[in-house]
């Protein structure tokens, strides 16, 4: 998780540095990170035992299940939106 946020900050201080002339790059990676991030906490929160409570039908194995699939839809739109 440190990383992807990491990541995102050094894409945010270059778009607002450096250029941000494809904009619709920075946008796609920018929006890569963040749901990349968004989805890998939802896995950690499903996944941990001492949440089990919280989530009666969810087993670790389909919590990751869905991360899996979550990530490849999202990184199927963010492809297309780079065009």
């Amino acid at each position: 998780m440190t990383f992807l946020v990491i990541s995102g900050i050094i894409q945010f201080v270059y778009c607002f540095l450096v250029s941000d002339f494809p904009f619709n790059s920075f946008v796609a990676g920018f929006a890569s990170t963040v749901g990349q991030f968004v989805l890998l906490a939802a896995l950690r929160i499903q996944a941990n035992e001492s949440n089990s409570s919280d989530f009666p039908k969810s087993s670790p194995e389909r919590a990751f299940g869905d991360f899996l699939f979550s990530s490849i839809v999202l990184h199927f739109f963010v492809v297309n939106f780079l065009g």
